[in-house]
Order: structure tokens, then C-alpha cells, then sequence
């Protein structure tokens, strides 16, 4: 059988329609764009954060990992200490800009062309599988008595947000994302047809359908959260709101190059989390009605950083820019391995800094001592001088490894590329 093409004729009403200059050139394969890289580098640093540092934290302290000891632990923090706990402790947004800006890519690669559907998910799998299965086997393999074919077959269809998947407590719990993403991948060539042929309208249509699913999911059980932060219906609004981005960026650009709005979007993402952190945060809002339209709040917050970065005449040095691309290169493979390097070295590193507290004559003392004075600034060093550091040695192994010969197999999928 023929691969299946999705037509996306351009639509003849010019309100619905993105002008010629702006089809013509998001139609193009994008070259590369270095501050998409930085950006994914960005999201892949505050999710390690995020688990890494209550783990350590916890871990130093000899208590159970989780958020009521991580909030003692933290309690006494004012000023700049309150904000970097605020957005560590929501660190868990940087999976909306992950989604967000996945969105934003895509359309701007395809802009309104045809696209081969075969050929476009063929991609996907080969960007994504290859170290998402390296992690499904492996986690079966350690813990085989808790992972039969059933969890096996929900993992590899990309179900690993439902119920049965394979799971392994230091390699799974990340990949839950893993299985949203790839949704969206089947989604977005439908989306597009739509997007050609009629405009914003029907993509607006579907967002507001999906606020008010999860607004009648919550009057009917009293809690949305679940939904909206693990499921499709949830994360649906970020896809949406990124695509829509790449469509129109374009036509905003220019208005966008001055530095300053670049500023007020870091100031908005950063307000954003304090005050959603402050208001009980992802632990103590699990029924709310905000969960109805936070994925679609934090992923406008992040939008706007990633259109006002990527249209802003800011340029970070060439070898800063050159590093963070290696960074954002990586940040898949930072992504999958990272929770389990957290928790593990949290776990052999504390008894030692334990030690090394406690006995003036362990040769490390002096060191640590002077670290962790302030056990949640302690903290923080270690995550970013040790942890940081090895989870991207062995990301970077993996890529290079793993992920990178896999993703030159890739083909081109735009209609009319040979």
C-alpha cells in the first residue's frame, strides 16, 4: 500500500490563513536552530533539579524522600532561597515547556505543507524508541517478578501513562512523558490538515473542548489533577499552544527582537511558580479547580519565553552557545537517566557526608562542612558539581551511542522533498 499523505491544500480565506512569506518559510527545513537547543537543555536542568535536590536534601538528613520532609527541610528559606525553592519544587513545569516547545518545532518545521504520515512517524519512533525501549528492557530485567508481557506490550505501545506499564523505581518514573509525547506525534500531522485548511478555529475548538473535559471531570469526582498532569487530555492544551506559536511566529518576529520582553517573559515563568507555589503548589492543590487550566496557564508562561528568546537579538557568547547546544542535544537521554543517577547517588553520597559532618577528623570534613552549613545551599552545590556532571557524561555516552545512529536513519517527510 501507498504511504498515506495528509493534504494540506492552503485555505482561500486570508483571515484563517498565515500570509505567503510566513508559509514559504516555515515550510523549510529549519537549519539549526541553536536556541531551541539551549531551551531543551533548560527544561532537562530543572527537571534533574527537581528530583535531585529533595532526594540529596532528604537523603543528608536521613529521612524519607518526599515532599512533607523536603517542606521541613526548606522551611526556613526567605528571599532568593524562597524563589530557587519555589521553582525547583515546581520544577516538574519544565515538562510543559518540553511539550510546549515541541509543538512550537514542529510547526515551524512543516508550516502548512503536506506531510507523508508514514514517513513523519517513522521519524518519531526513530528519535524516540531506541532509548525509551533501552529503559523498558532494562527495567524489566531488574525487576522481573513485577513486570510480565502485559506490562511489557502497555510500555512499548507508548501507554506508559496508564495503568500495568513496566516499572523499575529508579528507571520509569520519568517516562510516563515519554508516552505523551509520542501521543501528540500521532496527533500533530491531523492537526496540521486542520490548521491548512481552516485556520486557527478548529485547533482553538479542540482546546477549549479539552478545558471543559477536564472542568466536568472535576465537578464530577472533585479532582482533575491526575488527568491534567499526566494524560493527553491535560497536556493537550500545551501541544496546542506551542503549534500555534510556530504558526504565527513569524508574523510577530520583528516585534519581538527588543531584549526586553525576553526579560519579562523570565520574569513572568518565574512569578508564575512562586505564586503557584505559594498557593500549595503541584502537593497541596490536588483538589483544586486550578488543575482545570494550569497546563494551559504555565504553558502560555513558557511560550512566551521561548517566541520573546528565539526573536530576541540577545546572543549568548559562540562557545557558551556552542556548549549549551551539546547540552540540549543531549537532554533526551539526560531526561531518561537522570531520576535514577539522582536517587542513587543521594543515596551512596549521604552516609559519607553524613560522616563527614559528624567526624572533624574525616578528611573530607573540611569541605563538607563549609558546604553544607546551609544543608539546602549544600545541596544545591552538590547537585550541580556532581550530579549534573554525571548525568551528562552518561547521556552523552548514550546519544552518541544510542539515540544518534538511529536518528541519521531519519528520511525527509514534507510533500515535494527529495
Amino acid at each position: 500500500m501507498p504511504p498515506t499523505v495528509l493534504s494540506t491544500q492552503p485555505v482561500s480565506d486570508p483571515k484563517r490563513a498565515i500570509d505567503r512569506e510566513t508559509v514559504q518559510e516555515s515550510g523549510k527545513n529549519l537549519a539549526h536552530f541553536e536556541k531551541l537547543d539551549h531551551l531543551r537543555f533548560l527544561a532537562a536542568f530543572l527537571i534533574l533539579f527537581h528530583h535531585a535536590v529533595p532526594a540529596v536534601l532528604c537523603a543528608v538528613a536521613g529521612v524519607t524522600c518526599d515532599f512533607v520532609h523536603s517542606s521541613l527541610l526548606t522551611a526556613n528559606l526567605s528571599g532568593v532561597g524562597w524563589i530557587s525553592r519555589s521553582i525547583i519544587f515546581e520544577g516538574h513545569s519544565a515538562v510543559a515547556l518540553f511539550i510546549t516547545l515541541s509543538g512550537f518545532l514542529f510547526a515551524r518545521i512543516c508550516g502548512t505543507q503536506q506531510i507523508d504520515y508514514g514517513r513523519f512517524i517513522r521519524n518519531r519512533v526513530l528519535r524516540i524508541y531506541p532509548m525509551y525501549c533501552c529503559a523498558i528492557f532494562l527495567a524489566s530485567y531488574l525487576s522481573p517478578g513485577n513486570n510480565g508481557l502485559i506490562n511489557l506490550c502497555t510500555s512499548l505501545l507508548c501507554l506508559q501513562n496508564l495503568v500495568s506499564p513496566v516499572t523499575h523505581e529508579l528507571i520509569t518514573p520519568p517516562l510516563w512523558t515519554v508516552a505523551v509525547e509520542f501521543q501528540f506525534y500521532l496527533l500533530f500531522p491531523f492537526f496540521l490538515n486542520m490548521f491548512a485548511r481552516k485556520g486557527a478555529k478548529p485547533i482553538l475548538l479542540i482546546l477549549l473542548a479539552s478545558i471543559v473535559a477536564k472542568l466536568l471531570v472535576y465537578w464530577a469526582s472533585g479532582s482533575v489533577r491526575e488527568l491534567s498532569y499526566q494524560t493527553l487530555f491535560g497536556r493537550l492544551d500545551q501541544f496546542i499552544v506551542g503549534m500555534l506559536a510556530g504558526w504565527y511566529y513569524l508574523r510577530y518576529e520583528q516585534r519581538l527582537r527588543n531584549p526586553l520582553f525576553l526579560i519579562l517573559s523570565g520574569v513572568t515563568i518565574i512569578s508564575t511558580l512562586m505564586l503557584f507555589h505559594f498557593k500549595g503548589g503541584f502537593w497541596g492543590s490536588g483538589n483544586r479547580i486550578i488543575w482545570v487550566v494550569w497546563p494551559l496557564l504555565e504553558s502560555l508562561a513558557w511560550c512566551s519565553l521561548i517566541v520573546t528568546y528565539c526573536a530576541s537579538t540577545f546572543r549568548l557568547p559562540g562557545r557558551v552557545s556552542k556548549m549549551l547546544c551539546g547540552l540540549g542535544a543531549v537532554s533526551f537521554s539526560m531526561y531518561i537517566c537522570h531520576y535514577g543517577f539522582a536517587h542513587l547517588l543521594a543515596k551512596k553520597c549521604a552516609p559519607v557526608i553524613s560522616k563527614a559532618l559528624e567526624d572533624s577528623h574525616h578528611w573530607l570534613h573540611p569541605i563538607v562542612s563549609a558546604t553544607f552549613q546551609q544543608p539546602y545551599y549544600g545541596t544545591l552545590l552538590f547537585v550541580a558539581l556532581v550530579v549534573l556532571p554525571i548525568v551528562v557524561l552518561f547521556s552523552s555516552l548514550t546519544y552518541h551511542a544510542i539515540e544518534k545512529p538511529f536518528m541519521e536513519m531519519r528520511v525527509k517527510y514534507k510533500k515535494g522533498e527529495v
